[in-house]
Formats: C-alpha cells, structure tokens, sequence
C-alpha cells in the first residue's frame, strides 16, 4: 500500500480556500495519472487527521458533488481523523468537557484561534472573542441550524455528553452584523464539511473520536449525518484517546493504549478496504 503527502499552503498567511484548493489540485492530479504511477484507480482512498481532517473531508465532496471532476476515478474512502468539521458551535459538549484542560493538545480558545486565522488569516480580529461564548452567529443562524439538526447537543449520546455540559437554554443571542460579514464562508461546506445538507453519494467513511478532545462531538456528527444519507461509515470511538494521539511519537514510556488500538484499527481496516 503506497501513500503520498502533499503540503498545502497555511493560514495565516494564506486563509481559506488556498488549503482546499491546493488539496484538491494534489488529488485530482493523481486521479488523472494513475497508469503512469502503476496505481489501481479503484483503490484510491484520501486521509487527513485534525485540520486534514477536515480537508479530506471537503476534497471527498468536491470530487462527489462537483461536476467537473465526474470524468476522474471515484475515491474509495476517506478516513477522518479526529476532523475539525464546523465552525458555528463551540459549546458542544465535547468543547464544555475538554476545551479548558491545559494538558491537552487541542483546547477551545486555540481552536477557536485556527478557525479564525483559517477564516480571515491575520486580519482575524473580532472572530475569535466572539466565537468563544457562540456569539459569532446570528440568533436567527441559531434557530436554523437547531432545526436543521445539524450540530444537534441531543446527538451525543448521554452517557458521552454527561459530566461537564450544560445544554443550551436559549438561541436568541448573537452578532448579526459580524455573522452577516463571515456566513457565505462559515456555512460553505469547502470551509466546514458538516455544514453540507446533502452527503448522499460520498465515498464510504472511516472516522476517529476521542474521548478527550474538543472535535470529539464534530466527528459524531458527521457520522450521525452520512449514516442518514445512506453512506458507509465506520465510527470508531476512544475512551481513553485524546487529540493528536495517532501522530504521537510511539515508541515512548507514556503511550496512550488508546494510541496502539487506534493504529491497530486503522491499519486493519485500511488494508481489509483498499487490499482485499
């Protein structure tokens, strides 16, 4: 089994869509030149963990939804790795839980920080104050999304959710001026993949989510929804994982066995997918 890596242009210095987009060049240019690479276009999958997390994620629906790439072979899957997948919600459970432990690698303020420098790059300015206490979207946005379902609390199931949460009493709060500034990104499923309303169609789906991790519930969500539409979706979930624990150096005294399970699984499905 090959892989290949590609680097991408960052935020700040190049925001949104120059990571998607550069993804997506990458990808679609190994599509178009799999004899020469001696590479089965049947058996090509895309992978990302965290913010590639996302990436894969929104690559797999360019390459779906997008006509312009109907000609190229179709991805066998994506495997999401503890992904960032939205950017309207961050007093989901999993953020209330895990946002304020300093020892973690990923807390709330930081990931509400990334979004903002992957919104606007460095004149992110009024973002992330606002985004910290879900004051960044428009009480009307609020009422949307609630009916939609997309980031519903109530699709964590409880034993999860339980704890540290305090569910929402009210969505009539909110920017509407600075949402009005930042929606045609925040709800573009380039920008946040959840945000998405059809996901009929995609490539079936591997996604990972720990415990103790602020993108935990984010996964959870993408899973609940591809499931609805029909898509394949393995949900593997780690009790004792956290944020960043498949790239962690392995081969030190503190390991996580949530870290050699997740590898493990990986690798198994990887091959029983792409090999068999």
């Amino acid at each position: 089994m090959d892989s290949r890596k590609h680097w991408y242009r960052l935020a700040p210095l190049h925001p949104f869509p120059a990571a998607i987009d550069d993804c997506t060049t990458a990808t679609t240019w190994l599509l178009s030149h799999t004899e020469e690479y001696n590479v089965d276009p049947k058996r090509i999958g895309i992978f990302g963990d965290s913010a590639g997390g996302n990436l894969a994620a929104a690559v797999s629906q360019r390459l779906t939804f997008d006509s312009q790439y109907s000609h190229l072979p179709k991805l066998r899957l994506q495997a999401l790795i503890y992904p960032a997948l939205q950017a309207v919600d961050f007093e989901t459970p999993s953020y209330q839980q895990n946002g304020h432990y300093q020892a973690l690698i990923l807390t709330k303020p930081l990931m509400v920080m990334c979004w903002g420098l992957y919104l606007n790059g460095i004149k992110e300015v009024n973002f992330a104050a606002a985004a910290s206490t879900n004051n960044h979207t428009s009480p009307y946005a609020k009422k949307l999304l609630a009916k939609q379902d997309i980031v519903s609390h109530d699709i964590i199931p409880e034993n999860i959710r339980s704890g540290e949460y305090v569910p929402p009493t009210s969505n009539d709060f909110g920017n509407t001026t600075l949402y009005d500034s930042i929606k045609d990104t925040l709800l573009n499923p380039d920008f946040a993949p959840l945000m998405r309303t059809d996901l009929k169609g995609l490539p079936e789906a591997y996604i990972i989510a720990c415990n103790f991790d602020v993108l935990r519930d984010d996964s959870i969500f993408y899973s609940n929804r591809l499931e609805k539409a029909g898509v394949k979706v393995t949900l593997k979930y780690y009790e004792g994982g956290v944020h960043g624990s498949l790239t962690e150096q392995h081969d030190g005294l503190f390991e996580l066995e949530a870290a050699r399970r997740m590898r493990h699984d990986l690798v198994t499905y990887l091959n029983q997918t792409l090999l068999s």
